[in-house]
């Protein structure tokens, strides 16, 4: 048999006492690839075009699937989609280097199913002498089977270049 991620409530009602025989080595087995295996990350390296981004929040533009195991990474979507099994709380990075239109801010959040969390963000304006700029962030944030996470950014003014140099979003199950 596969060794199966399951939620938190399957895992205690299983480990808690050994008096039905529910703790086979599975069950050991499963709890740890539980506990230790739930991570997913989009990321940009060396750049991937310019993104046109405007004061409408839209979803960041990633070039690769990065690790993952339980969750479902998709650059093509801009999504890591939590898997099943899978729900709990997360730890969420994003960090991003970046240029684009000169006197420009752009700001990102992370995104739970196309909406922003305010919670969790970051900032960053841009100078007038053609600058790369970095910004990230981190947070803990609940997440259930079937969610969609992203990064959403928008600038503060209408078609403004973004030109991602390096990015990544991580997600990794701490609970």
């Amino acid at each position: 048999m596969a060794d199966t991620i399951r939620q938190r409530s399957t895992l205690l009602t299983q480990l808690a006492d050994n008096t039905t025989g529910l703790i086979t080595p599975q069950v050991v087995r499963d709890v740890l690839v539980s506990s230790e295996g739930v991570y997913g990350q989009l990321y940009t390296h060396n750049g991937a075009g310019t993104q046109v981004v405007g004061t409408t929040p839209e979803p960041l533009e990633f070039a690769s699937d990065g690790l993952e195991d339980g969750n479902r990474d998709d650059a093509a979507s801009e999504v890591i989609t939590i898997g099943t099994d899978c729900d709990g709380v997360y730890l969420a990075l994003g960090q991003f280097s970046f240029g684009g239109t000169l006197s420009t801010t752009f700001e990102f959040h992370l995104g739970i199913d196309g909406v922003e969390q305010v919670a969790i963000a970051c900032k960053r304006k841009l100078g007038t002498g053609g600058d790369v700029g970095s910004c990230s962030f981190c947070g803990l944030v609940t997440l259930a089977a079937a969610e969609d996470v992203s990064v959403i950014v928008e600038a503060d003014g209408a078609a403004k270049d973004l030109d991602m140099e390096h990015g990544s979003l991580v997600l990794v199950r701490i609970a």
